[in-house]
């Protein structure tokens, strides 16, 4: 709560949990922050393999599971910047057992006035609800923008394939409230 992360790298960690989980933090919350980070693994990896391989962040388990990112899995009123993210998020099992949803790229969920900024996944995502290619779920939050620049936009971006089954985005899976 209230902490930071500046210039942190992950390097093919294999990352396995069931709720709020990321790739350098399960949650982020009270102005915590995380800037010039990045987590990164191989890509192309297909969801139903059962050993990825190099670098990923994988749900386990046959229950209801939420908040699944590159970077964190949820960020409550907290701030990601020029971070970004290359490895494999896997928000399914191989048998889709479980009921996984808010699975993102960067961040699983962002909620309660959190920002990112200058963000970038080439990650590929596998979800099942609410899956995006940088953020699973965002509620009054901000993505891109900040206020010295109008827009940022531009500046934050996926290039990695997003595959889910409902309410899934390139860049967000489900937003409400939330500035682009």
């Amino acid at each position: 709560s209230g902490g930071s992360l500046i210039r942190t790298n992950l390097s093919k960690a294999k990352i396995v949990g069931q709720n709020n989980v990321g790739g350098l933090a399960g949650q982020i919350t009270n102005g915590a922050s995380i800037s010039w980070s990045h987590n990164s693994g191989n890509g192309g990896i297909n969801a139903t393999v059962a050993a990825p391989g190099e670098g990923y962040v994988k749900v386990s388990g046959t229950e209801t599971r939420t908040n699944i990112g590159g970077l964190v899995g949820l960020s409550d009123g907290s701030t990601i910047s020029n971070s970004g993210n290359t490895a494999t998020i896997i928000g399914r099992t191989a048998d889709d057992a479980a009921n996984v949803s808010r699975v993102g790229g960067i961040a699983g969920s962002m909620v309660n006035t959190s920002k990112a900024e200058n963000i970038a996944n080439a990650g590929n995502v596998f979800g099942e609800s609410e899956t995006g290619g940088l953020i699973g779920y965002g509620e009054s939050s901000q993505i891109g923008v900040n206020n010295t620049i109008d827009n940022l936009t531009a500046a934050s971006f996926n290039r990695g394939q997003v595959d889910g089954i409902e309410d899934t985005g390139g860049i967000a899976g489900h937003i409400k409230d939330v500035k682009l």
